[in-house]
């Protein structure tokens, strides 16, 4: 396939230079997963350096203790993780990671623990639209919000696997039911 050239640091420096003097305010750090990249703390150091309100897309599993502590000392605005399931055996079919569902529940605790900003998000498939309860109790548990969302969209290379995935229309009828139940109870 197709190889593109990634930038230095120096480059990365210079672009986050470049959108300091633009105005930006929030900076996204993404992949593939962020915390994964060999330059990732450098990256957002000179990130927060510029005052960057930075927020990280992560699937939470590299996290442990010592890189919890990293972002306690970092505080991004927000570190926003996504759920595959509410059980190992749907999140391991979701991730292809034997143990995920397990290390983002200790990570999940790690980052309760040191105050970090946390949003949670699930895109909801055919694998996951049986727990939406389940998956909603697990962010209730670490008092952090859930973001269910239905869309699926093809793959980065355009491959349309993912929709292979798709919720059923029930799923999605039994999302908008929870969700609104989920609020009438908030507000009561």
């Amino acid at each position: 396939g197709r190889r593109e050239k990634l930038l230095s640091f120096e480059e990365m420096v210079d672009v986050l230079d470049q959108l300091k003097d633009l105005g930006i305010l929030y900076l996204t750090l993404t992949g593939g997963e962020p915390l994964l990249h060999p330059r990732f703390w450098d990256i957002a150091q000179a990130a927060t350096d510029r005052s960057f309100a930075i927020r990280i897309f992560s699937n939470g599993a590299s996290i442990t203790e010592a890189v919890a502590d990293k972002l306690q000392a970092l505080m991004p605005n927000c570190l926003e993780i996504s759920i595959h399931g509410a059980k190992d055996e749907t999140a391991e079919a979701l991730t292809q990671a034997k143990g995920s569902l397990q290390k983002q529940m200790r990570a999940l605790g790690y980052l309760r623990e040191r105050g970090i900003r946390v949003f949670l998000k699930c895109v909801v498939t055919k694998l996951v639209e049986n727990q939406l309860d389940e998956i909603r109790a697990l962010a209730e548990r670490f008092e952090y919000p859930i973001y269910f969302d239905p869309v699926l969209t093809i793959s980065d290379d355009r491959q349309l696997y993912p929709l292979e995935l798709r919720s059923s229309d029930e799923g999605i009828a039994r999302l908008y039911r929870t969700t609104v139940d989920s609020i009438r109870r908030w507000n009561s």
